[in-house]
């Protein structure tokens, strides 16, 4: 009797520490990429990418973000936030979405130049554009998520 209930305790036990892994805020809170030479800098100081779920700055003026990863920083479940020093940058976005079933990827991906400024927040939402290729909007969203970048700095700095 006891060895049929022991399976199943650590098949619980497992199950529940994976939902608790899933859940903690410490995963899905994004990584920090600073696009420059250096200490990280305050929110003041630069113009911050939020991650999106399926749009990925893939370069920053021909640079692939992917060199401005730090050896000490690891990958987040929660993406990516591109750090900038004000000025402006030519940013190329790849169109990624994983289901479970397939990817959708683009196959070129779309160059913008933008002016960021110091203490701005920036978002990215894809623009479907009948008969021609896809499209990016970023938007300064500084307004509606300079508290929520705020808070969740501050957290990750006490963890």
């Amino acid at each position: 009797m006891l060895l049929s209930r022991r399976p199943r305790f650590i098949a619980c036990s497992i199950a529940l520490v994976y939902l608790t892994a899933c859940s903690a805020p410490v995963l899905k809170t994004p990584v920090r990429i600073a696009a420059y030479a250096g200490p990280l800098r305050a929110i003041d100081e630069v113009g911050v990418f939020l991650p999106a779920e399926s749009i990925k700055i893939s370069k920053v003026d021909g640079v692939d973000v992917a060199t401005f990863k730090r050896a000490e920083t690891a990958f987040g479940m929660g993406g990516w936030e591109i750090e900038l020093l004000p000025g402006t940058y030519s940013l190329e976005f790849s169109y990624l979405l994983e289901v479970p079933a397939y990817t959708v990827r683009s196959s070129s991906p779309t160059i913008k130049v933008v002016n960021v400024e110091a203490g701005h927040i920036y978002a990215t939402n894809d623009l479907a554009v009948p008969n021609a290729r896809w499209d990016v909007q970023v938007e300064d969203v500084t307004g509606q998520e300079r508290a929520n970048l705020t808070a969740r700095r501050a957290a990750a700095t006490r963890n």
